[in-house]
């Protein structure tokens, strides 16, 4: 405490203005990260959503006639799908 007493008034305005600002800075940056991170997890809930619906629309044929063949083929291109 000493020696922020000895300081000048300048000195004292310049290291206030400077802390100001680099909490600026972090709640910013904070600010972007938490914005980032919440638009790329919607990002993926959407795209898993999208997936999920064809699917069900590829899938839904063959669930209901009982047809093997094409079952194996939609479980097939959903498997290319998953590997992307």
């Amino acid at each position: 405490m000493d020696q922020m007493s000895r300081l000048s008034i300048k000195r004292k305005l310049t290291a206030m203005s400077m802390i100001a600002t680099v909490v600026a800075l972090l709640f910013v940056c904070t600010a972007f990260l938490v914005y980032d991170y919440s638009k790329f997890r919607n990002d993926r809930v959407e795209g898993l959503r999208a997936l999920g619906d064809m699917v069900a629309t590829g899938s839904t044929a063959p669930i209901s006639f009982s047809d093997e063949a094409a079952a194996t083929e939609a479980l097939a291109v959903l498997k290319n799908v998953l590997k992307w």
